[in-house]
Formats: C-alpha cells, sequence, structure tokens
C-alpha cells in the first residue's frame, strides 16, 4: 500500500487529499495550524471567491509558456465542487459559495478529507525533508512512498520562517525569485493624509516610462501612503517586477470615465463647484492643489494651459510608485516553482513521485477567484496520477 504524504492543509492540500484517497492507499496531511483550511477562510473577504467565468489565459500569470496548457480545462474546478454537492451563486461572473461564507468550502472539503478517511494531523511543522532511496521523510520521523508539496507561499501569513522554498532548493529546483502580488502601491506625495479613506470609482493604469502595462477599472482606495483597492491590486504584479528591477514605474488614474469634459462642464458653476458635485471635496482639493488649477474660475475662463492640467487631473492623475506592501499584505505570491521542472501531472521531473502544487509553484492569478481556480486545479491533476499509482 502506497503512502502518500501532503504537506499543507490548504485549499490545493486538501483537494489533492480528497482525490488521491483510494482503498488501496494511506493519505495523510501534515498542517502546521492548528486547524486545516486557513486560508480558505481568509478568502474573498470571507466568501470565498473560488472561480470565475472569465478564463482568459491572460488572467494567469507564470515566467513558463506551459501556463497557456494548464487552464484549458479549468472548468473542471466547478464540476468537481458540483460532484461533492457545493451548491454556489454567481455575481458579475464571479462564483461564492451559496451561503456566502468561505466557511462552507473549508467545512465541505474537510468533511469530504475525514468521509474518505484521510488522516489530516494539525499543529505539525516540517522542518526537514530528505530522501532516501525511494522514500521521503520527513522531521526524521515520517516516511512516505509520495510526498506533495502544497505549502501555499509567503503571501498572507505572519510565520517569521517559511520552508515552502527551501524543500525546492534542498532537491535542487528551480525557483523562480518570489515577490509579492496582488498588493498595495506605496506612492511618492505629500498630500495622501488629505485624501486618506476615500473610496472612489476609478480606471488605473500601469506604465514603465511611457509604456503601457495594464489597465484595470473598478473601485479604488484612496490611503495614507498611496492607492489599493482590487484594480490596484490587479496591476500590481508589472509594477512589483519593476521596483524589484531598480525602476520606478508610473500609475494613471482616471477618476472621470463616465464623463467629459464637455459633460462637466457645461453650467455657470466654477471649477470646483462643478467637481464637488461629482467627486469627493477631499480628492477634488488634492487634484486642484497638484495640478495649480483655479478653484474659484469657471472652466471657460481658464487659459489652456489650466484647461489641459484639469484633464491631467480627472483622467490621467499620475503618480510616481516607489514601493510595495509586503508579502503580508499580499494576497497572493509571484514566482516559485518553475513550471519547467515539472510535468503536466505537476510532478517534478528531477525527483520521481515528488509533486508541487498551488501557490508555490510559479502561477498567480488576477483577483477574482483565478488563485483558487489555479489551487484547486493543479491539485486535481496531480491527484488524477497520484491515485492510480500502484
Amino acid at each position: 500500500m502506497k503512502r502518500i504524504i501532503i504537506v499543507g492543509a490548504g485549499a490545493s492540500g486538501l483537494m489533492c487529499a480528497i482525490n488521491s484517497k483510494t482503498n488501496l492507499n494511506e493519505v495523510i496531511v501534515l498542517e502546521k495550524n492548528s486547524t486545516p483550511g486557513k486560508k480558505i477562510l481568509m478568502s474573498g473577504n470571507g466568501r470565498c471567491n473560488f472561480y470565475n467565468d472569465d478564463q482568459s489565459i491572460n488572467r494567469y500569470h507564470s515566467n513558463s509558456n506551459k501556463i497557456e496548457n494548464i487552464f484549458e480545462d479549468s472548468i473542471r474546478v466547478l464540476d468537481y465542487f458540483n460532484s461533492i454537492g457545493i451548491k454556489y451563486t454567481t455575481k458579475n461572473g464571479y462564483y461564492y459559495p451559496y451561503s456566502n461564507k468561505s466557511e462552507t468550502i473549508s467545512n465541505v472539503l474537510i468533511n469530504e478529507a475525514n468521509k474518505k478517511g484521510v488522516n489530516i494531523i494539525c499543529d505539525y511543522e516540517v522542518n526537514t525533508i530528505s530522501k532516501e532511496g525511494n522514500e521521503f521523510i520527513i522531521n526524521n520521523d515520517l516516511r512516505c512512498d509520495v510526498l506533495v508539496l502544497s505549502t501555499g507561499s509567503m503571501s498572507g501569513i505572519n510565520y517569521d520562517i517559511f520552508y515552502g522554498y527551501d524543500f525546492l532548493d534542498s532537491f535542487n529546483l528551480e525557483i523562480v525569485r518570489p515577490l509579492p502580488s496582488l498588493t498595495k502601491l506605496i506612492c511618492e506625495g505629500s498630500f495622501f493624509n488629505k485624501w486618506n479613506g476615500i473610496r472612489t470609482k476609478a480606471i488605473v493604469s500601469s506604465f514603465d516610462n511611457d509604456i503601457l502595462l495594464k489597465e484595470e477599472e473598478g473601485e479604488i482606495l484612496l490611503t495614507d501612503y498611496g492607492i489599493s483597492g482590487i484594480c490596484v491590486f490587479n496591476i500590481s504584479r508589472d509594477i512589483v517586477k519593476l521596483l524589484d528591477d531598480g525602476k520606478t514605474p508610473k500609475v494613471k488614474i482616471n477618476f472621470m470615465e463616465d464623463f467629459s469634459i464637455e459633460d462637466l462642464f457645461n453650467n455657470d458653476l466654477t471649477v470646483k463647484e462643478t467637481l464637488d458635485r461629482v467627486l469627493d471635496e477631499k480628492l477634488v482639493d488634492v487634484i486642484l492643489n497638484k495640478y495649480h488649477i483655479p478653484k474659484d474660475k469657471k472652466y471657460d475662463d481658464l487659459n489652456n494651459e489650466e484647461k489641459n492640467n484639469v484633464r491631467h487631473g480627472l483622467y490621467a492623475f499620475e503618480l510616481n510608485v516607489i514601493d510595495y506592501k509586503d508579502f503580508k499584505s499580499s494576497q497572493v505570491t509571484q514566482g516559485g516553482l518553475s513550471l519547467d521542472e515539472v510535468n503536466d501531472n505537476f510532478e517534478t521531473i528531477k525527483v520521481p513521485n515528488l509533486y508541487v502544487i498551488g501557490e508555490l509553484l510559479d502561477i498567480d492569478g488576477d483577483c477574482g477567484g483565478y488563485n483558487l481556480t489555479s489551487a484547486f486545479l493543479t491539485a486535481l491533476k496531480a491527484s488524477d496520477k497520484i491515485k492510480d499509482l500502484k
């Protein structure tokens, strides 16, 4: 009988355990925390957005072209949830459990694992992994025939030590430099205390010099250090990489996507009076001051330079990004085990019977359920092969 040990009882680890377990093998899951599924509970602001109708490959990111084939059958995740009786609701293409509580997903996965006879051991910290012959040895304590690493990443956790990449390194596997992704951006400026806490609809664009990298629409949160919000998270990946390379990327914000200049300034009001009717007054003051726009003049009375400044302030408010929030503040990690190190079932090519799944891989997705889809799908593909091992 094969013994399979899975390190990490998160989304990918639990899914892999459930789909791997048969009457002909033993499946053990080792979890550092006191309860399994901890990060599932944190996902989607506690609602667990686990899938999205938009499964464009552009929503997933990696440093390897192999990513293009991985998500061709991402519908498997939805099919699997249907098969184990999870009911869900959708909003704008985003999938949530019908209860709107992440506990539903976590509890169902844990219960399914228990029903199948998976042994979940909590409060067990894996410090060392080695291989002796065909066996893997955990902490000089446990031995197994098949080892699955589903440790997650450094994002969103408060651990002082994260061993996931050390385990990969011990087997001489290539690791793409891990960096935060889906994170908050720290910008250059002295006015952030004046707009701190404002939420507003916007289009946010990232630039490397004058080259447009990505554009996202949604709600932006203006903070005392710069900018945050889902649309900011979705452009942060490229920006973090540029900052890591020593560059200074830019962000431009369009606060007025729904109105043209002609729509806005077609009345007898001053510039400030007009803008106070469509934007937060504190944000209006920041725009007027930054771009030196006279607030008591009517738009038609402005000179050409002042009118141009109005357009920049409203439609292309520019910020230099100088830093980003660290792993603990980020939702996911970009980088990890190179996809060139694994086959289609996420078994490492160099080390037979060693599988790597979930966020420990060099795969990261946009906000919107993509990272959970990736965790579940890589787990399903790995377990397809594991459960057939004799």
